[in-house]
């Protein structure tokens, strides 16, 4: 049962980059992790940022746990939309 659905969603160009776009290096994520302020962010942008900083980069609120957790969803759409196998 694994797979894709039967269904399909077209997405454009455009909402694929702003998807996929890390908000702290404003490029393509490939390891894309849920930070405490709920905002998903590449790894290792965000890994360095907390290194530093104990507050969210973009609301500047304090966060309550510095815990990343994988988005395996935004993962595997990333994935399948750029034909990368998965990991």
């Amino acid at each position: 049962m694994g797979g894709w659905p039967a269904h399909s969603v077209v997405m454009t160009p455009e909402a694929v980059d702003d998807i996929s776009c890390c908000p702290i290096t404003q490029e393509a994520m490939r390891d894309p992790v849920i930070c405490a302020d709920g905002h998903t962010y590449e790894r290792s942008a965000i890994a360095q940022w907390l290194e530093v900083h104990d507050t969210s980069p973009m609301t500047n609120k304090k966060l309550e746990h510095k815990m990343l957790v994988s988005n395996m969803a935004l993962r595997k759409i990333l994935q399948y939309v750029t034909g990368t196998p998965g990991a």
